[in-house]
């Protein structure tokens, strides 16, 4: 139930689930060659499965492309590669968290797109508005000597319970995730709603994750992560386990106050106090049976980000990469990239050469 004051956005999502969409992109497809058709509450809805309207290009649309823990092959990247310059202008963009972007798509596209994305076993779902955006990880996750463990898996185990999943389609604001088991920070965890990072518990030498929320970057300044006095065991345990830490993250955050009339107050940094007293991170740790004494771990992030983050110029098998730190300009101008982009892994096989 709204009421006047609720923002628009709100109304949006109470009127039905944002996904719902999903069943109306064909007819919207063929009934709007163009754009100037298609109301602004139409616009806003389309953000749930990823696409997006752009007022400085009209009647082009850009569609957003979820890479879970930054990692595609080069078969997915070849296809959408073709995706762009058959559907796009010719340019993938690799955004800040990880994602891939095509531009200047048309209504009349979209349907088709979205279909050959699947088929990619990619997906655009939830990539915009109200939900948990793109779990990130380290960009050289399972090949890097900087890190405790590869934590791919939980980022892919965590992706799978909310895409899709209407329960998590109506938070009170974007949800960003990050869920890295590398020690050079370079994921910057502390700006993030929810952060785990790796850790070792003295007490048993077990590896596993501390927990953080509250993090975000963007308007109104940076806002610090707070620590939830929680650790996660990995050793043992299943991926559903380690992951439901997160999963209850999101959902406390979902649940912890009413529809918010102002959106940019709806982040948890402005709204939640998370200190080991609080209610809602007792809460957490209980449902999830997290440990809470601080003494009895030691964290293992780095102090500050590295400039030139783990190896530029180490071999590692199977792994193609350009260090982020060598390409923030001329290269990455000329492949139509973000001005600050994120770095994504690019897995082959060493007999699947790029000509």
């Amino acid at each position: 139930m709204t009421t006047p004051a609720t923002n628009s956005v709100e109304q949006l999502k109470a009127e039905k689930d944002g996904l719902d969409i999903l069943d109306e992109i064909e007819e919207l497809a063929r009934q709007h060659d163009g754009w100037e058709s298609i109301d602004a509450d139409t616009r806003e809805r389309l953000k749930w499965i990823g696409t997006f309207y752009r007022k400085p290009t009209p009647g082009e649309f850009m569609m957003r492309i979820r890479i879970t823990a930054g990692q595609a092959t080069s078969k997915q990247l070849r296809a959408l590669a073709t995706i762009a310059s058959r559907q796009g202008n010719g340019i993938l963009d690799i955004t800040t968290r990880q994602q891939i972007e095509l531009r200047a798509v048309k209504i009349r596209d979209v349907p088709d797109i979205l279909e050959s994305i699947r088929d990619l076993d990619l997906t655009t779902l939830q990539t915009g508005i109200d939900n948990v955006r793109n779990v990130n990880n380290c960009a050289l996750a399972g090949l890097t000597p900087n890190e405790l463990f590869d934590a791919s898996p939980y980022g892919f185990e965590l992706t799978s319970i909310f895409v899709g999943n209407p329960a998590f389609t109506n938070l009170g604001r974007k949800f960003n995730v990050t869920m890295t088991g590398c020690r050079e920070n370079c994921t910057h965890t502390e700006t993030q709603d929810l952060g785990m990072t790796p850790a070792i518990r003295r007490a048993d030498s077990r590896a596993g994750f501390n927990v953080a929320v509250g993090g975000k970057m963007g308007s109104g300044g940076m806002t610090v992560a707070q620590k939830l006095d929680a650790f996660v065991e990995k050793s043992g345990s299943r991926l559903e386990d380690l992951v439901r830490p997160a999963q209850l993250a999101v959902l406390a955050f979902q649940l912890a106050k009413p529809l918010p009339l102002v959106r940019r107050q709806a982040r948890p940094a402005a709204g939640i106090d998370l200190s080991p007293s609080h209610p809602l991170a007792q809460r957490l740790r209980r449902h999830a049976a997290l440990a809470g004494d601080r003494l009895d771990r030691r964290p293992l992030r780095g102090v500050l980000a590295r400039v030139l983050q783990h190896q530029a110029n180490r071999p590692l098998p199977d792994l193609y990469w350009i260090p982020r730190s060598l390409c923030h300009a001329p290269i990455l101008s000329q492949l139509g990239a973000s001005t600050f982009p994120g770095a994504i892994q690019l897995l082959r096989k060493r007999a699947d050469r790029i000509d």
